[in-house]
């Protein structure tokens, strides 16, 4: 499920955010906000992060991307269910 409003969509990750999201995880300012990993991270290691949440009853992961140009991914949202 895709959600759309005026100038972005959160889409499902696909295989070619790979270069983008590996990218956010290794930016040592997106670990300080994120308590994130201080090494590198492969690519099966990332999606084992997104894979198992991506659409759980507790929580959703989604690539946020341009409305015009939706293969253009802005980065990543986590919504979870802290109820």
């Amino acid at each position: 499920m895709n959600l759309t409003v005026e100038k972005v969509i959160l889409r499902t990750m696909e295989k070619e955010d790979r270069d983008m999201f590996s990218d956010l995880i290794k930016d040592p300012d997106t670990g300080k906000i994120t308590g994130g990993y201080g090494c590198p991270l492969s690519y099966d290691r990332q999606m084992d992060w997104v894979g198992p949440l991506a659409d759980s009853a507790g929580g959703l992961r989604r690539v946020i991307a341009d409305r015009e140009c939706p293969q253009k991914a802005l980065g990543v949202i986590a919504l979870s269910d802290i109820g």
